[in-house]
């Protein structure tokens, strides 16, 4: 068992098939099924994305309330 190990060749070819397994593998995952997000994922995606804007919105608003603010004093 030993001799299989220590034999450049052999140990060489059974590096480079699983190196070639695994590469399938991260390429199966790359281009795997399309899964669409069912229902609760969509409507916690939406949710998410409202706030962001709404928080830009408040920023934006907030800086436009203080550059007017300071303009006027």
């Amino acid at each position: 068992m030993a001799f299989l190990f220590n034999n450049a060749s052999i140990s060489s070819h059974l590096r480079s098939t699983s190196s070639q397994k695994t590469g399938d593998a991260l390429l199966l995952s790359r281009r795997g099924l399309h899964i669409e997000p069912g229902t609760r994922e969509k409507a916690v995606s939406y949710s998410i994305q409202s706030g962001c804007c709404y928080e830009i919105f408040v920023k934006a608003a907030m800086r436009k309330e203080a550059m007017a603010a300071g303009k006027s004093s």
